[in-house]
């Protein structure tokens, strides 16, 4: 047996939400230096609505002005839920001042994210050095890929910065949304390097809803690391089980090697 061998990126093997962070705090700055109370909602308050705008829109990296208005709204009384139903819609206002402070919001908060390289996370290292080992074996027994969502732009520049782009995978697929029918596009790709030969999927992320269900669905084993974003989250359905609970990339790397190794 080989294997496909399929990992997110984002949180999974390197720290974005440290990035995501600080973007955060410094858009919430702009807002108070321009005298809006909803630069001063917090953090965790802020987090509560990107959450809820990510849910709406289903991506992470959205225009991010949308979450200034939805914050300015919240700090003008709305329920966090509502101020996310009226900005999802478009819905900004008028007031041509909190225009400009949206936008301002969105350009620090974009600049940063673009600028800002997240650390590896713990494991890390020691799982690239383990797949470019994989990969050059002779036979091979594994295909190795980054499977992402999010800017192309952004994560292709950490991947390139953290030297990623040097023998590790084999592919580096990034999509607008996740979902069953981009990974399976993905697995058929990791499949025609591989050959005739069969072979089993094995999916490694953060989300259960973004990375367990769909590879579930299409027979995957997986491998569940929660993240600093999502936290430690609980299935919704059976769907949403994975295969392995694992609290950091070392003990990942243990149950990958050892399916591989194993041959069946």
């Amino acid at each position: 047996m080989k294997y496909i061998i399929i990992s997110d990126a984002d949180n999974t093997l390197w720290d974005t939400n440290a990035v995501f962070e600080q973007a955060q705090l410094a858009a919430l700055a702009t807002l108070a230096e321009r005298g809006e109370d909803a630069g001063n909602l917090g953090l965790k308050r802020l987090r509560r609505v990107d959450l809820l705008l990510t849910q709406k829109l289903g991506k992470h990296e959205y225009d991010f002005e949308k979450l200034a208005i939805g914050l300015m709204l919240a700090a003008d009384g709305f329920e966090d839920e509502r101020a996310v139903e009226v900005v999802a819609g478009n819905g900004t206002g008028t007031d041509p001042e909190r225009v400009v402070a949206a936008r301002r919001f969105g350009q620090t908060f974009r600049r940063i994210l673009s600028d800002g390289l997240p650390p590896l996370l713990p494991g890390a290292e020691s799982l690239f050095r383990w797949l470019k080992l994989e990969l050059a074996s002779v036979p091979r027994r594994a295909v190795s890929v980054l499977y992402s969502e999010g800017d192309a732009t952004r994560i292709r520049r950490i991947v390139r910065e953290h030297k990623l782009d040097q023998g590790y995978f084999d592919l580096t697929e990034i999509v607008e949304e996740k979902n069953v029918a981009a990974l399976d596009r993905v697995a058929t790709r990791g499949r025609d390097i591989l050959g005739d030969e069969p072979a089993r999927l094995i999916c490694l992320g953060d989300s259960l809803s973004k990375d367990i269900a769909p590879a579930k669905s299409i027979g995957a084993i997986t491998l569940y690391k929660p993240a600093g974003f999502l936290g430690r989250e609980t299935p919704a359905d059976p769907s949403q089980e994975p295969s392995y609970r694992v609290d950091g990339l070392r003990k990942a790397l243990q149950i990958i090697s050892s399916l591989v190794a194993s041959r069946d």
